[in-house]
């Protein structure tokens, strides 16, 4: 049997919910750097989204579509 800690993202759907412009803002490597974890998470056997925020209070409509999407965890980016 596998047994799992609380914190595992086995097999979960998985939402990198990346504000650009927070704090000085993303630089290109830090924004490869996320790119390069969601890679590494989807490895694992999740499955993986990435959304970047466009507009003040957009992170909320992302999350709350994601909980009717069904998403598992919610990874939050900001500069």
């Amino acid at each position: 049997m596998h047994e799992t800690s609380k914190y595992s993202l086995d097999g979960q759907n998985v939402l990198f919910l990346v504000n650009p412009t927070a704090g000085n803002g993303l630089s290109k490597s830090e924004k490869s750097e996320v790119r390069d974890v969601a890679l590494l998470v989807q490895s694992l056997g999740n499955t993986v989204d990435i959304n970047e925020t466009s507009a003040p209070n957009h992170a909320m409509e992302i999350a709350r579509s994601a909980q009717v999407k069904g998403i598992d965890s919610i990874i939050v980016v900001g500069g």
